[in-house]
């Protein structure tokens, strides 16, 4: 009989394919996949957070996102993406801020519509690009609808 677990795992445990990883001694687990990219736990002392495609830059804390392909491409070929997060302070207080950045992304210009908070459903952005970096707006949403335009 195949064990599944074992009483001592490697640390920190990376998934068979490299795509999911778990640390415990940071307090994270990442994942990143050609489809998403995603983190939760600690954001460290620097408060930052690098992905293939998504980026984090904010007070260190306990933060959460997820990026996926809602068109079934990759994402570094999707014209439709879906973003989610929640960032907590040191103090464990929800915060409403951190700058989120997207890299290799296709498409000359990107949008959003925030779908969550409730308050701010429908509302939309455009994001900011440098140096083939996107920005989205710091604060003002938890979950956003991103769509590649002409």
């Amino acid at each position: 009989m195949n064990r599944i677990s074992t009483e001592n795992p490697p640390e920190p445990l990376v998934s068979d394919t490299g795509e999911i990883i778990r640390d415990l001694k940071r307090r994270q687990l990442l994942v990143k996949t050609p489809f998403a990219n995603g983190f939760g736990g600690e954001s460290g002392e620097s408060g930052s957070v690098a992905l293939p495609v998504l980026g984090y830059r904010g007070e260190p804390g306990f933060v959460t996102f997820l990026l996926v392909s809602a068109d079934g491409r990759s994402l570094t070929q999707s014209e439709s993406l879906l973003l989610s997060r929640t960032t907590l302070d040191a103090q464990g207080k929800e915060a409403d801020d951190g700058v989120f950045t997207l890299t290799g992304l296709s498409g000359d210009f990107w949008t959003g519509r925030i779908t969550r908070p409730r308050e701010a459903a429908g509302k939309t952005v455009t994001l900011r690009r440098s140096n083939g970096i996107w920005e989205l707006p710091a604060a003002g949403w938890h979950e956003i609808e991103l769509a590649a335009t002409d």
